[in-house]
């Protein structure tokens, strides 16, 4: 057995093309000696992402920080599970708006956490005016061809951009403002 092979088998195919990827080797060679496809590649990168930033958010990841050449491990503040910042970002009035919103548009009526966050991070990025006419125009256009499938927030979010080449689409027929 190789060691390719005890690495897919134990599943951590995902965790070697991240580190890979931080030691600045190419996708195509990734993929090469690993033996998988490029997207294999975007998609181990993105859950890893989600991943980390959600341990962040729960604290349990040390940040390093170099001081005079020095590496000094800081350990986060913890208030139980999750760190008084994110309880307020949750909290956030825009975070709640964009919810109601995708409520309101869609029909649903549970919405958990993760599209909390991914309802901040779209708010931060974006603000929460577009993000909720973003949601109104998915809602409107909803069942045309070619319209994004979204159910829940963070959808919105893993599926920007086919939402942005969308309302491009539709900008050149209908003659939408800018998102």
């Amino acid at each position: 057995m190789t060691y390719l092979d005890l690495v897919k088998k134990l599943g951590l195919t995902k965790l070697i093309i991240c580190l890979m990827d931080e030691l600045g080797y190419p996708n195509k060679e990734i993929a090469k000696k690993l033996q998988i496809t490029e997207p294999t590649i975007y998609n181990a990168r993105k859950s890893y992402e989600l991943l980390n930033e959600a341990l962040q958010n729960v604290g349990y990841i040390q940040d390093l920080i170099t001081v005079d050449g020095d590496i000094k491990v800081e350990q986060p503040k913890r208030s139980g599970t999750i760190t008084e910042a994110i309880k307020q970002d949750l909290r956030n009035p825009d975070v709640q708006k964009i919810v109601d919103e995708f409520q309101t548009a869609f029909g649903t009526t549970s919405v958990s956490r993760y599209d909390r966050f991914a309802a901040s991070r779209l708010a931060k990025k974006y603000g929460a005016e577009s993000i909720t006419q973003v949601i109104q125009l998915l809602a409107q256009h909803a069942g045309d061809k070619y319209t994004p499938v979204v159910s829940n927030v963070r959808q919105i979010e893993q599926k920007w951009v086919n939402i942005a080449s969308f309302f491009k689409r539709i900008k050149q027929n209908e003659g939408i403002e800018d998102l």
